[in-house]
């Protein structure tokens, strides 16, 4: 299928669009003309307050390179590049909430540690296990969690969101979940103990409440009705999660 015919395509449907997302990741090349077609789509689609984003074009440097000779200034604010969809329509879900609920922030921070492991947790009970959290921040970026790695605690998000990737053998990072204010990661090493098996970086700030492997054993000589209930937390998130694996992966059968 050629540009000229995709970009027709979404002309005629733009009344029900307002994100487009081009996935490039099939195309081997572009030519100048390609990169003209795309460039007066996108400008077409702003002006109408519509948006175009563009995913797996790293290879495709002559289509940057265009979009910035014809943007100018306006390039940074329109041309909007992403590594994989994932993160492409998590942009576009993010700018929806704004639109609809202008009142929610997606990096709004956890207060009264509204955590959803510590849901079955009494006030009391959950006050005993917020004296035992040590804080952390990290800056936009960082690595927080990298794969081989002793694990020695478990991470209660307290503000900010991070992502979980994974290396491809092409040396590219592959998103396969993210994290936002409440939910916890690492939780996997307090059930087996095993050397971590995925990289975790800030997406924003963040801001996160750590709970030390041996806090956590403690916790179930101290308290071990406290353990029981987040042990038991700690299980229904992890069949949570395998069963929402198990529908996507029913997708590709």
């Amino acid at each position: 299928m050629t540009t000229e015919t995709v970009v027709r395509d979404v002309i005629e449907s733009r009344g029900s669009i307002d994100f487009l997302i081009l996935d490039f990741k099939r195309v081997l090349a572009l030519s100048e003309s390609a990169c003209r077609l795309l460039y007066q789509l996108l400008s077409r689609f702003s002006a109408i307050g519509k948006s175009v984003l563009f995913t797996h074009v790293d290879h495709l440097s002559l289509l940057g390179r265009y979009m910035k000779i014809k943007l100018g200034e306006r390039c940074a604010n329109l041309f909007h590049m992403f590594e994989d969809n994932d993160l492409a329509l998590e942009w576009c879900e993010n700018r929806l909430l704004e639109n609809v609920v202008p009142a929610v922030r997606p990096d709004r921070g956890a207060t009264s540690i509204p955590y959803e492991l510590l849901g079955k947790l009494t006030p009391a009970e959950v006050s005993i296990v917020a004296a035992l959290f040590q804080r952390r921040r990290y800056q936009q970026g960082d690595v927080i969690i990298n794969v081989g790695e002793e694990a020695r605690e478990m991470f209660f998000l307290a503000q900010g969101r991070v992502s979980v990737l994974v290396a491809l053998p092409s040396g590219a990072r592959k998103r396969l979940a993210a994290f936002s204010a409440g939910m916890v990661f690492g939780e996997m090493a307090m059930i087996d103990r095993a050397p971590r098996s995925a990289i975790i970086m800030a997406d924003t700030k963040v801001e996160c409440d750590l709970l030390s492997l041996e806090d956590f054993d403690e916790l179930g000589r101290s308290h071990p009705n406290i353990k029981i209930k987040l042990l038991d937390s700690l299980s229904l998130g992890l069949c949570r999660k395998l069963r929402k694996a198990n529908r996507e992966i029913s997708v590709f059968d």
